[in-house]
């Protein structure tokens, strides 16, 4: 993600990223010494190294699915979309317009905060511009029904489970093993997003990861787009 190196703390670096049994599996690790430079430490990384995989093309409406597993550590795992005004800079940095993001799931594997472990959360944001990723992005549209979170019975860690979306013209409806937890009117979403996978530590969120945790992995068995073509 060229203009997002990561939140404070947690570096997407490239070589956490690898495919092994089947799986995509996304790594987060304590940071190396060498990884430690002055423009790193300038940016806010200094203690973790996490990763994500972005979708090059972008898509619009359909129904997406993903088989994961989380990583058994104080950092998020999250399937979401987001980034519609990716080529378009001229927008994206300049006030006049917005970028959408949809959060299809995020959920802690381990969270630092005892009382949020189990939750599972699905959230949507609109970001009035300029926008750039974790540096400016301080104003948002207020929108109804926004995010449903909620302690969930599963083992995110040690057990797969199926997050889905149903994103229409009309509704956005959020799905975990088949089950809907979550729906909305669509107000805004109509514009195509990139499709992403990360790990991130999440510091502002509910505190940051220990480090005998590290490293850890996020393990995502498939996604799936369905779509239906208009008659």
């Amino acid at each position: 993600i060229p203009s997002f190196y990561g939140r404070p703390h947690g570096m997407y670096s490239s070589d956490c990223v690898s495919v092994r049994d089947g799986c995509l599996r996304l790594q987060a690790r304590e940071m190396r010494p060498e990884e430690k430079t002055r423009e790193n430490l300038a940016r806010g990384f200094d203690r973790f190294v996490t990763s994500a995989v972005k979708q090059k093309e972008k898509c619009l409406y359909g129904y997406f699915e993903a088989r994961l597993k989380a990583a058994d550590a104080g950092i998020t795992t999250a399937f979401w979309l987001y980034d519609p005004l990716s080529d378009q800079p001229e927008r994206k940095y300049r006030a006049g317009s917005a970028s959408e993001e949809i959060d299809i799931v995020e959920i802690w594997g381990k969270c630092p905060k005892p009382a949020f472990s189990n939750f599972c959360y699905a959230t949507v944001h609109r970001f009035e511009t300029p926008y750039v990723e974790g540096l400016v992005n301080a104003v948002q549209t207020t929108l109804p029904d926004k995010q449903r979170h909620a302690f969930l019975p599963l083992d995110f860690t040690g057990e797969f489970h199926t997050y889905g979306f149903l994103w229409t013209k009309d509704k956005m409806v959020w799905y975990v093993d088949g089950k809907e937890f979550h729906r909305r009117k669509n107000d805004y979403y109509h514009t195509p997003l990139h499709v992403v996978f990360d790990c991130e530590v999440q510091g502002h969120w509910h505190g940051l990861p220990e480090e005998k945790d590290m490293p850890a992995t996020v393990e995502v068995d498939y996604f799936r787009r369905w779509t239906q073509l208009e008659r």
